[in-house]
């Protein structure tokens, strides 16, 4: 992950924000078409618990940002959905990366919080130290913001699953405890 992030560093510049996305730490979710009021209103609708749950989350997660100063995170392009499902090795050695479906501009901290890094404190340590190798180090900014950004991320998903029951589609009540819970903030 950190060869990519290296590799792709430069084109972010020219390629610019892929439209209707938006840094991870610039609002509840990252694409900017998913309203955040109306996810709210939603949970409002039906599932009080969910809407005080979900609407203390996003304050929570907002406050830690602001605090951590994440507005100034550098931005570059990330592959936004690096798993290994989209990783690939052939006789043991790393073949390529696929599926840049979701790249958009963002920080490092959200290139580790799609990969799920959370799941595997190696990851970010491997990531880090491959960084630095490069010469391309995370800055303190960038260090600070991992755990906020991966808990931004996880509000993200949530809106996101909200904003699917837009077309009709039943809205997935467990899904959305399960993201919540991960963000990392108690149910009331």
């Amino acid at each position: 992950m950190a060869r990519i992030d290296v590799a792709l560093r430069d084109l972010g510049d020219q390629l610019g924000q892929r439209p209707g996305w938006r840094p991870q730490h610039a609002g509840p979710s990252v694409h900017e078409d998913v309203d955040w009021d109306h996810c709210l209103a939603v949970l409002g609708a039906g599932h009080g618990r969910l809407h005080e749950w979900a609407s203390a989350t996003a304050a929570a997660i907002a406050a830690e940002l602001a605090a951590i100063g994440a507005e100034a995170l550098p931005l570059t392009l990330v592959h936004g959905d690096f798993a290994a499902w989209n990783v690939h090795y052939l006789d043991g050695e790393l073949a390529g990366a696929i599926d840049f479906g979701l790249s958009h501009l963002d920080s490092r901290p959200c290139e580790l919080a799609i990969a799920r890094a959370h799941r595997s404190p190696e990851t970010t340590d491997a990531y880090t130290a491959e960084l630095a190798a490069l010469g391309w180090p995370l800055t303190d900014l960038e260090q600070a913001a991992i755990g906020p950004v991966q808990r931004a991320f996880r509000l993200s998903m949530t809106a996101w699953v909200i904003d699917e029951a837009r077309d009709g589609t039943p809205l997935d009540v467990a899904m959305i405890e399960c993201q919540l819970q991960l963000a990392g903030v108690p149910p009331p």
